[in-house]
């Protein structure tokens, strides 16, 4: 049976010491993960530091000698340091909205290489780089990540590396204890099989796959519940209360009855749901659309942005309000 390769990808600002800090916490665990490869996204100026405080300075050498991994930790040759850029210039820094955009779809990229491998195990390390990267790299995980992938942070004893500049990771049990280095896995939800259902292929680009989800996801609105009380002829939204008339009621129920049911495909359903009532002023569509109409605007008044949900037409594809309840029911003919 073949073994994953697993390879770590971090973003990395102006402190690579996240990267040895998460190589040893891996090593610790149980039992031992260490990366076969290591790739770091950052900027130039962090390109510049990984530079001199991993490789001039020996650290990371050193690191595969206390760990014992001559064969794995490859780190250091151009593909493994990924500097954010626009392909004119490499970004020193990332502070603009364009730049933040551009680095969200170059952290899209450089994951999608990996994760295009079925036998490549991604540990995402969100523990460096703005806030921002750590933001974009664990939104492009859950949006490319697979069961076998994980996203994890790392966190040091802050008055420990104050004392201790330059510390990277720990020589001695006794530095451990001192460090107290924890890694935390990063729950996230994975999409990855849903765009693949739809699409059947990888996305473009980070902005491409936010607009797919955009267009084929309802809007992230928080709706209010809606009940309907027969007995009182009341619908309550949220917090406002509507007495209506016998027809009106009648009218929103049937309306909002048959489209949490799927009907009202065409006026041959809504004819149908009207005949089941024996409400005079309701003897036809015509009367059925005013009635409803007159519900409409009285909810329009109080909750201008709920009406559109609530009153799609007829013809709509889907009734995607599902906050409704329905207490009691209307008085019926006796046929």
């Amino acid at each position: 049976m073949m073994r994953d390769r697993v390879v770590l990808i971090g973003a990395v600002g102006m402190s690579p010491a996240v990267l040895t800090e998460t190589v040893w916490a891996l090593a610790q665990e149980n039992p031992p993960i260490v990366p076969d490869e290591v790739v770091a996204i950052t900027t130039s100026s962090g390109r510049e530091r990984i530079q001199k405080e991993l490789f001039d300075s020996g650290v990371w050498r050193e690191l595969q000698q206390v760990l014992n991994v001559p064969q794995k930790l490859k780190f250091g040759a151009s593909a493994s340091i990924q500097v954010i850029g626009n392909g004119q210039r490499d970004f020193a820094d990332i502070v603009t909205p364009e730049e933040n955009e551009q680095a969200a779809d170059f952290l899209m990229q450089q994951l999608r290489r990996y994760s295009e491998d079925a036998n490549t195990r991604i540990i995402a390390s969100i523990a460096g780089g703005r806030k921002t990267m750590s933001a974009l790299m664990l939104a492009c995980m859950s949006l490319l990540g697979r069961e076998q992938d994980r996203v994890c942070h790392v966190l040091a004893n802050d008055d420990y590396l104050i004392a201790h500049k330059g510390f990277c990771f720990p020589r001695s049990a006794a530095e451990a204890d001192a460090a107290q280095i924890r890694l935390s896995d990063i729950p996230f939800i994975r999409v990855r099989g849903w765009y693949r259902q739809e699409s059947g292929k990888a996305p473009a680009s980070y902005s491409h796959m936010v607009s797919l989800f955009r267009d084929a996801s309802p809007e992230a609105v928080v709706l209010p519940e809606i009940v309907l009380e027969a007995g009182r002829r009341k619908i309550t939204v949220g917090e406002s209360e509507y007495l209506l008339d016998e027809a009106e009621f009648t009218a929103a129920w049937t309306f909002w009855k048959n489209r949490c049911a799927g009907k009202f495909a065409d006026g041959a359903d809504l004819a149908e749901a009207v005949k089941k009532f024996d409400i005079p002023s309701l003897a036809g569509s015509e009367d059925f659309s005013k009635r409803l109409n007159a519900v409409k605007t009285k909810i329009k008044k109080d909750h201008p942005s709920v009406v559109e949900y609530l009153f799609p037409g007829i013809r709509a594809r889907a009734f995607q309000y599902r906050a409704i309840r329905f207490l009691g029911h209307p008085r019926t003919s006796k046929k």
